[in-house]
């Protein structure tokens, strides 16, 4: 090489640190949309668990007066029923399916708050509102209702539990305490033993 040196150019550091300035904002973005689905999914979920609370609540219900209504007519029978010579029902028997209303309140308001899980038992306020609200207004509709003539060729001791139920008219009284009554029953239902206070 004849001593000829070689140099080489000294490369110094140029002191700037790699720039993450794109990378971040992305991350974040990715990060608050997959949140934003989450939250969504969980809203979704939660109101089809309230609407699916409130329906096994209401159907359990029914399903309790019914079984209520056809033992009570086991136990009086149409004589104890219907007042004397007349097609309305009885203080007596209207008083047992009081009874009979707010035991199926009561459980239909315990099942919407344990299907329910939501942690201000918004299905067992709804399930209330409803039995109120529509109570109210049934009972309202059949304000001055026509007397249902008896079958054909039938007495009242003779109507079988089907028949008597189409033709009975209940006292005024029971068609307006029967929904604050279960209005009642669903709120006891839902306080009764609440379940666990997890997220909706």
């Amino acid at each position: 090489m004849g001593g000829r040196r070689l140099r080489f150019a000294e490369t110094k550091p140029s002191g700037r640190k790699p720039s993450y300035s794109c990378t971040v904002p992305a991350l974040e973005s990715r990060r608050s949309a997959f949140q934003a689905r989450i939250q969504e999914r969980n809203l979704v979920m939660a109101v089809f668990r309230t609407a699916l609370a409130v329906a096994i609540g209401y159907l359990a219900m029914a399903a309790i007066v019914l079984l209520g209504t056809g033992g009570a007519w086991a136990a009086f029978g149409p004589e104890g029923a219907f007042r004397e010579g007349s097609v309305v029902a009885s203080n007596t028997w209207s008083a047992s399916l009081c009874v009979v209303g707010l035991v199926a309140a009561v459980g239909g308001g315990r099942l919407a708050a344990v299907v329910g899980k939501h942690p201000k038992q918004l299905p067992v306020k709804l399930l209330a509102g409803a039995v109120l609200c529509v109570g109210l207004a049934l009972a309202i509709v059949q304000l001055g209702g026509e007397v249902e003539p008896l079958p054909a060729g039938k007495a009242i001791s003779d109507l079988t539990f089907l028949e008597a139920g189409a033709v009975a008219m209940p006292p005024a009284w029971y068609n307006f305490a029967i929904p604050v009554i279960g209005a009642l029953g669903v709120l006891l239902g839902g306080r009764i033993l609440p379940p666990s206070r997890s997220g909706p």
